[in-house]
């Protein structure tokens, strides 16, 4: 991903999302990829069809494409394919309400606010909103919120704790009281994906605040629970269709911004 401006990427506990211009040649990637035309529409190849021009589109996890943006801001939206998120976007498609690579109109509001986001006009902690409208702008309606259950909190908050550790799941469970299945329930239910889904992008984000720190991937790697820099570069590119070290090679020119639990 590329620009001539300064693009931002957020990376929080559940999806990220990189605004700026963007060329990709064909590639594929596990996540489950929203893009936003905030001025004129991008160009797009799904799998071996044609070029086409999008405003906005849903594109399905391991579907191979190219993209082009023409050298203006997209807003690419990437969500993990066992989240709560994508389960509602594969609910509304089997009742026919959204079809996956078709052009879809996006509202002004939402992209005046991710204009916003991308000029630095707007802080980081609009990022998870505007991911969450993102999804549901496609949608057609609003998602519902939830408060946190205590007990989730508590999860949270010692796998915060201890973020290279691949702490079990029964240690959790004991320690709020909860069955390993009614824990795993539960979390899943109110953080959106599951325990083992949260640690890999809670990974992920520590591996990449490490690296911007300057340790060397391999560092960050053993010091985040990844068994070596390819395992991390593995699981950096299954969720966002780039490698951590392309990434950092372009810090001159995106601003990377490490969302909170």
């Amino acid at each position: 991903m590329t620009g001539n401006t300064l693009s931002r990427l957020y990376v929080g506990a559940r999806h990220s999302l990189f605004v700026g211009a963007t060329t990709a040649s064909r590639h594929r990637h596990h996540a489950v990829q929203i893009s936003v035309a905030l001025a004129q529409p991008f160009r797009m190849r799904l799998e071996q069809g044609a070029w086409q021009e999008y405003r906005g589109v849903i594109i399905r996890p391991d579907a191979e494409h190219e993209f082009d943006s023409g050298g203006v801001a997209v807003a690419n939206l990437f969500l993990d394919v066992e989240s709560a998120d994508y389960r509602v976007i594969l609910q509304a498609q089997s009742a026919g309400g959204i079809e996956v690579g078709r052009s879809v109109a996006v509202p002004q509001e939402l992209l005046q606010a991710l204009r916003l986001f991308h000029a630095g006009e707007s802080a980081m902690a609009t990022a998870p909103e505007l991911c969450t409208r993102i999804v549901e702008a496609f949608l057609g309606r609003t998602l519902a919120r939830r408060e946190i259950d205590p007990r989730v909190a508590r999860v949270l908050e010692l796998i915060g704790k201890e973020p290279a550790q691949k702490i079990r799941v029964e240690r959790l469970a004991n320690a709020v009281a909860l069955s390993p299945s009614r824990l795993a329930h539960l979390f899943a239910e109110q953080v959106g994906v599951p325990i083992r889904r949260y640690r890999l992008w809670r990974a992920i984000r520590e591996a990449i605040r490490l690296c911007l720190g300057g340790a060397s991937l391999t560092e960050a790697a053993h010091a985040t629970g990844f068994s070596d820099s390819a395992h991390f570069s593995n699981s950096f590119r299954d969720l966002f269709g780039m490698t951590p070290s392309l990434l950092l090679s372009q810090q001159a020119a995106v601003e990377i911004l490490l969302g909170e639990a």
